[in-house]
């Protein structure tokens, strides 16, 4: 089709034209690549049947009319659909979604649907395809400038984790969820590595083998893209070789040598880059950097000459690769090269090395890393012994500029996870400015702040303009420094008594009176802007999470008990203890949303949030939604044809041989048989579930309330049903 007019109106882009009506037509003039579709008038399900033919698709039908959403859900699990494809009634005006969420929304007779409505629940980018007459009008909801992307480990090529995203803000909302519910192991290595967000897919890279399985039970390794905003899986790609094992040889479970949550290397985050519908990625530890569809995961180049690359960066058409030798040494980090390669033809603009990489610790980190940073035309490479700034055009030298000296004080014994705390260093670029964070260990493990010096070296002489000293958080993980606009944000490390600590390391001996506190220094002169207090969150006890900590134009979110948003005017902070992301890795704070990968916390584990997760911030409340939409929230509840006649709703019944008082149960009599037998069950949070013949028996009932939605799936047809348990 060939648009006949194409306007811009109040920010939405609308294009009218005919257009055949058929699935395939609809979804090539919509440009649909996958995500959630809801077809609104689905009538008899024919046509939502078709738009349900791809596997990078959940299609949702909704129709007024009780008796063709019957005929619809009976046409479409006649076609072996149902379950990726599901029909619902709609009461009329109000879509039943959360805002953002859906990509393509499909409608013959919107109905008394209003657009505003559309606009409301369809992702940024997403298309509204609605007809009229016998033509079809196209209604794109733009991206809005106040969220961002996360493209590298640490946002950008910079190195500086700070998203410029305005919508960010604490959890209210849960936007989707997916699986693992469940990182494997408190005791293995992390079940996320890597995540990065671009084009409004997140893409990540997971185990996603058995939870708390032993070695026995091999990993599977997969780079996973969803959908960002409705969280539709769009494809994933099997990694073979990835892992502890295969990294450094010292095994998952850390076995003498470290703690397992802390075998991988600390930069392997910088494996995955995402920009615009490109992913750069290593699918495999020595294997070259791949280039992939965004949309498809299909293999658009395969760079020569890449092998055993370890840092990941994209900028100005350019990659910049760290590449590691394919043998470790015993004593100090092997030299590496830095490459800068061509994305679109792959030729090798320029190689440079060897540099001596920093090692954290030879179990874990066995080849180093070089804390690569770029922007501005220039390449910033960081050694044993210096900084050296590389032209990006040429990679010729452009200065060289020693490191600055530990003090003698300095404490470099290693730490109980294996690392010695005073080699992890950070270097990020910003704005003309390169800062060194550089730890000054008073102990080898602490669970107060670690003391450093962080300096600013001019990008284009690399003078020293400042030095300041900082506090890091987060044991046996680099520190965190942020710039937002002209602002450099670190923690400072607050003085205090010291207690003794797990490790024979040290933490305040009264955290009730320790004034923790994060500080503001000016990008070009170090001078002090202002502090703000964080006793709050840092005088609760137990101890910071084991990974960095993000920020966003907005607000600091800190990792101490669960994620905690430090206003960055007001001071003001808003503490989460249900919310926790995967170890070393952390968070995502990026297209408006939180997004927080599968744990293997035990902590507050009837209330904290397990699974994949995508968090909005507070909204428009449900009551006042349905008072806006003149929705009486108790006609929400549809009566079907059992309702009523359910007998025995206080069953005591438990099968022998699972008398357990550490595993409470809820078993819920009288289900179907085919079900019971021939179903798997899976419950909302719920990480065991038994059957025992027409009985369904659930594991930790205290995750479950009245209403909760049981999926269940069977092998050749998949279908869903809402079972209301009762409470005593």
């Amino acid at each position: 089709m060939k648009s006949l007019i194409k306007v811009m109106l109040a920010g939405v882009f609308i294009s009218t034209g005919a257009l055949a009506d058929s699935a395939t037509d609809i979804i090539r003039e919509t440009d649909f690549n996958g995500g959630l579709l809801v077809h609104v008038g689905c009538g008899e399900g024919k046509l939502t049947a078709a738009l349900g033919a791809g596997d990078s698709c959940l299609v949702h039908g909704l129709d007024t009319d009780p008796d063709l959403v019957a005929k619809a859900r009976k046409h479409i699990q006649k076609l072996g659909l149902y379950g990726r494809v599901s029909v619902a009634r709609l009461d009329g005006r109000a879509l039943p979604y959360a805002d953002n969420l859906v990509n393509l929304l499909v409608a013959e007779d919107l109905g008394q649907v209003p657009m505003e409505e559309c606009l409301r629940v369809l992702a940024p980018n997403g298309v509204a395809y609605v007809k009229s007459g016998d033509k079809w009008d196209k209604t794109v909801k733009p991206r809005p400038d106040a969220i961002d992307e996360w493209t590298h480990h640490l946002h950008d090529a910079g190195g500086n984790a700070v998203a410029n995203d305005i919508v960010v803000g604490p959890p209210r909302r849960l936007q989707w969820t997916a699986g693992p519910l469940w990182a494997r192991s408190h005791g293995w290595t992390p079940s996320v590595s890597a995540m990065v967000s671009a084009g409004g897919r997140l893409f990540y890279i997971c185990d996603e083998t058995l939870v708390c399985a032993d070695g026995a039970v091999p990993s599977k390794w997969f780079v996973v893209a969803r959908d960002a905003f409705s969280g539709v899986l769009l494809w994933k790609r099997s990694i073979p070789k990835w892992g502890s094992d295969e990294f450094s040889g010292t095994p998952n479970t850390g076995h003498g040598v470290t703690v397992g949550r802390f075998t991988m290397p600390p930069n392997v985050g910088k494996r995955l880059v995402a920009v615009g519908d490109t992913v750069y990625v290593t699918l495999g530890t020595a294997a070259p950097v791949t280039a992939l569809d965004a949309a498809t995961g299909k293999v658009k180049r395969i760079y020569a000459s890449t092998d055993n690359a370890d840092e990941i960066l994209c900028t100005d058409g350019r990659l910049i690769l760290s590449i590691a030798p394919s043998k470790k040494t015993p004593d100090v980090a092997p030299a590496k090269q830095v490459f800068a390669v061509d994305v679109e033809t792959g030729r090798v603009l320029w190689k440079k090395g060897p540099f001596p990489g920093i090692r954290a610790s030879k179990g874990q980190d066995p080849f180093g890393r070089l804390e690569l940073a770029a922007g501005d035309g220039k390449v910033f490479v960081l050694t044993t012994e210096a900084i050296k700034c590389l032209n990006a055009d040429s990679g010729k030298r452009i200065w060289r500029v020693e490191r600055p000296a530990l003090p003698a004080g300095a404490v470099r014994r290693i730490g109980f996870a294996g690392m010695y705390e005073y080699l992890l260093t950070v270097m990020v670029y910003h704005d003309g400015v390169v800062l060194l964070a550089q730890p000054e260990p008073n102990t080898h493990h602490t669970y107060h702040t670690m003391p450093g010096a962080l300096y600013a070296f001019a990008a284009g002489d690399g003078r020293q303009m400042w030095k300041h000293a900082y506090g890091g958080w987060g044991h046996c993980t680099p520190p965190d420094v942020f710039v937002v606009e002209d602002v450099v944000w670190t923690h400072v490390n607050a003085e205090t008594e010291f207690g003794s600590s797990w490790g024979s390391g040290y933490r305040a001996l009264d955290t009730s009176k320790v004034d923790y506190r994060i500080q503001a220094l000016d990008l070009r002169t170090g001078k002090l802007r202002k502090e703000l207090g964080t006793k709050d969150i840092f005088n609760v006890g137990h101890h910071h999470r084991c990974y960095r900590n993000k920020i966003t134009e907005r607000f600091l979110m800190s990792c101490r008990r669960g994620v905690e948003f430090v206003d960055l005017t007001t001071g003001q902070n808003y503490q989460n203890h249900w919310v926790r992301s995967g170890c070393l890795l952390g968070y995502l704070p990026c297209n408006g949303l939180l997004y927080v990968t599968p744990h293997p916390c035990g902590c507050y584990i009837t209330a904290k949030l397990t699974g994949f997760n995508a968090l909005a911030p507070q909204k428009m409340s449900e009551n006042q939604r349905a008072k806006a939409s003149k929705v009486k929230l108790e006609a929400r509840l549809v009566k079907g044809p059992a309702y009523g006649k359910i007998a025995n709703r206080q069953s005591k019944f438990i099968p022998k041989g699972i008398e357990n008082p550490l595993a409470p149960q809820i078993c819920l009599p009288r289900l179907p048989r085919e079900i019971a037998e021939r179903y798997l069950i899976g419950v909302r949070n719920t990480p065991f579930v038994f059957l025992w013949g027409p009985n369904l028996c659930l594991r930790y009932p205290q995750y479950l309330s009245r209403g909760d939605e049981i999926s269940t799936r069977k092998k050749s047809n998949p279908q869903h049903f809402t079972i209301a348990l009762m409470q005593k």
